[in-house]
């Protein structure tokens, strides 16, 4: 069995239409800068676990 860990830091920019307000919040974010009504830029972290039971040749 091999067992892989993953982890790093993640950016989104949200941009908006002039329209719609759409954002839905995320469950966990380190920073959330908003520079106006259509722009949005989020901070986080992330952490990944894959495992594989076959044997790798």
């Amino acid at each position: 069995m091999i067992v892989q860990l993953a982890t790093g830091l993640s950016a989104l920019w949200i941009n908006y239409r002039q329209d719609s307000n759409l954002f839905d919040p995320p469950f966990f974010s380190l920073a959330n800068y908003e520079f106006n009504a259509q722009n949005r830029l989020l901070l986080g972290a992330r952490f990944a676990v894959s495992y594989n039971f076959t044997p790798i040749p």
